[in-house]
């Protein structure tokens, strides 16, 4: 009788072991995830931040350009109607 109390012991022992070790697991596993979650939405705010200040300089150099063309034909435009009249 005390050597089969000593297996049951010894046996809840070890799947009380290999409970803990497999809730290791699960906990690693979901700090694993809460991690790879988190860096990859940083990554993703940091690529559109860039990216639409990128878009955003591009389209303020860009019409800088347009309104500089415009001016400029406006007022060659203006220049030759006043020496034409």
């Amino acid at each position: 009788m005390v050597n089969s109390r000593a297996k049951c012991l010894a046996i809840s022992q070890v799947l009380r072991a290999q409970s803990y070790n497999s809730c290791l697991v699960f906990v690693s596993y979901k700090v694993f995830y809460y991690y790879v979650v988190s860096f990859s939405f940083l990554l993703f705010l940091t690529y559109t931040s860039i990216w639409v200040h990128k878009y955003l300089y591009f389209r303020t150099k860009l019409g800088a350009r347009i309104r500089a063309k415009l001016y400029s034909l406006l007022f060659s435009l203006l220049h030759i109607s006043k020496t034409a009249a």
